[in-house]
């Protein structure tokens, strides 16, 4: 949580933000001058040159002041090279043998540890898929899984996962990939149950389109922002969502990719979704 905003002027006065957040505190500007005295004053939603910042900050309870190099409203990270990190990611999950539907090992520390943007919301085996996964609760929309099941958030509206918006994809177009950019997604960890079972990950980017089976496609058919709304609301019979689709191998190679457009996601008609993202 942050409780301090501030950023390092080209003059070499720190300025200071009280709490900011789409809840809290938005008519207040806070800041520091260069002798020291703290100060406040209104500011219009509509002037950013004082509220601009690269440098975010906030002061622990043992007076330590810990800076960070980006933060936006959704994440506070180190690290938010999205598709770099699904690379990266692919790497530490072929090392981890032995994973069974019953034993998932360290899987989903390893897949939230890889960067604070990726939540393992649900996991579904063959022998139980999607459409009869039991739900947890969670106050924060993450949960340790055991098993099969989704989480939702029950401090959020009980939405699926924490509710939040998914961060964008970006960093593609390090890898050739400059379509996907910009735009929201899911990804899997596949396995397939053998001793080193880990086949890849697959990546849905959302391009917000939809597109039925004789390939007419639909602008802004239906809108991706947070997890549940990949699910919710449903598409008529015979209609998708349009995706970018990537492939990723087991060290890291793009094995499969299709930013056409003309490929087509969708969920189960049986699910029956409520506004949740989930029945």
């Amino acid at each position: 949580m942050i409780n301090t905003v501030g950023r390092l002027k080209s003059n070499g006065v720190m300025q200071v933000y009280d709490i900011i957040d789409e809840l809290s505190y938005p008519d207040k500007n806070v800041g520091i001058t260069t002798n020291g005295i703290l100060y406040a004053s209104l500011f219009d939603e509509n002037v950013s040159s004082n509220m601009q910042s690269n440098t975010p900050l906030r002061i622990t309870g043992d007076r330590k002041v810990l800076v960070y190099n980006y933060f936006d409203e959704r994440t506070l990270s180190l690290n938010n090279d999205i598709f770099a990190s699904l690379i990266s990611l692919s790497y530490s999950l072929n090392a981890i043998t032995s994973v069974t539907n019953t034993d998932f090992k360290n899987v989903q520390s390893t897949i939230q540890s890889s960067n604070p943007a990726f939540n393992v919301f649900a996991v579904a085996t063959k022998n139980n898929n999607s459409e009869e996964l039991q739900g947890n609760s969670s106050s924060t929309g993450k949960y340790s899984f055991t098993g099969t099941g989704f989480v939702y958030n029950s401090s959020n509206s009980n939405f699926l996962s924490t509710g939040k918006e998914i961060i964008d994809m970006n960093t593609g177009i390090n890898y050739g990939l400059p379509e996907i950019d910009g735009k929201k997604w899911m990804a899997a960890a596949i396995y397939d149950g053998t001793t080193n079972g880990f086949r890849g990950i697959l990546l849905w980017v959302f391009t917000n389109d939809t597109i039925d089976i004789l390939n007419n496609i639909e602008i802004d058919g239906k809108k991706v922002t947070s997890t549940r709304t990949i699910f919710y609301p449903t598409l008529n019979p015979l209609e998708y969502m349009s995706v970018y689709q990537v492939v990723i191998g087991r060290e890291g190679n793009i094995i499969e990719f299709d930013t056409t457009g003309n490929a087509g996601w969708g969920y189960s008609n049986n699910q029956n979704p409520t506004v949740t993202g989930k029945n």
